[in-house]
Order: C-alpha cells, then sequence, then structure tokens
C-alpha cells in the first residue's frame, strides 16, 4: 500500500467510448457510443513500505538473486507498463532504500526502520519532488549501522 506525502486532488473529465464494443442487438445497426468519466491524480509523491520475512523466505526457496530481482523490480516499476490510466513517463520510482539487518530475527523491527525516513516539504503546496526533502535520519541510522545494519540507496530507474 501506498502512502500520499500531501494530500491530492482527484480531477474527473468526461471521455466518450468513440469504439463499438457491444454487438448490435436485432433490428439495430450498431450500438451508440457512450459517455463516461474518468479520474485521475494530476500530482502525487507516495511512499511504500515493504519487508522480506526470512522465515517465510526460507520456507519458499527464496534466495538472495530472488531478492536482487525484487530489489531491480522496484527500482524499475513503472518501465513499459504504460496504460491509459498511466500514461508513458507519468509515473516512476525516484528513490529506493534498502535495508539489510545481517541477521534472520533482525536488529530492530520493521517499524523502527520505517521510522528512519523523513520527509520535509519545502512548502504547503508542493508540485515536484525536489520540494521535498527525502531522507534518512542519520543519527538514528549510525546506531543502528554500529549493530550491524546496513543500507542501500538506490535511484530509480
Amino acid at each position: 500500500m501506498a502512502k500520499s506525502l500531501s494530500p491530492i486532488v482527484v480531477q474527473t473529465m468526461q471521455i466518450t467510448k468513440s469504439t463499438n464494443g457491444m454487438e448490435a442487438s436485432v433490428g439495430k445497426d450498431r450500438s451508440s457510443d457512450t459517455i463516461g468519466s474518468k479520474s485521475f491524480i494530476d500530482y502525487g509523491v507516495y511512499v511504500v513500505k515493504g519487508s522480506i520475512n526470512c522465515f517465510f523466505a526460507e520456507k519458499t526457496g527464496f534466495t538472495d538473486e530472488d531478492k536482487d530481482v525484487v530489489k531491480e523490480a522496484l527500482r524499475t516499476l513503472f518501465e513499459n507498463d504504460a496504460s491509459s490510466a498511466r500514461p508513458e513517463g507519468s509515473m516512476r520510482v525516484k528513490d529506493l532504500f534498502w535495508f539489510d539487518h545481517g541477521c534472520k530475527t533482525g536488529i530492530v523491527s520493521s517499524a523502527d526502520v520505517f521510522d528512519l525516513l523523513v520527509v520535509d516539504k519545502s512548502g504547503e503546496s508542493v508540485s515536484k519532488y525536489e520540494e521535498y526533502n527525502v531522507r534518512l535520519d542519520e543519527e538514528r541510522l549510525a546506531i543502528l549501522e554500529e549493530k550491524g545494519m546496513k543500507v542501500e540507496k538506490i535511484k530509480g530507474f
């Protein structure tokens, strides 16, 4: 699940379906075109948080190579994924923070890792990613790194 960093504005526009996707009924040449609406969000920045459960991974045969595939899939999430809802180039992954505890039980809880993410906005209404200051709490991260936590910051595609 993704959470927006700022309130979003859902906009709606009217559309006309100009292709005939319905069969004509008896006595009619074809079905009529239809008018509908499409909702969209002009701009938004979202944060997605997740984790890999190493105990389940072990049971299912999930490997380090699989982990690398997941990382690359997240980095390139919206490439070659265009649709009418997501036109080419309209969505992208900007930053990916990948944490490795180095042990099965973890150094801290997933919630504590998620709390390392700090986001500040340059103003009330932001319209580009650069107006957010997305970073990790360096002081708290340093304590975890001393305990063996590793973090990799990966640029999106």
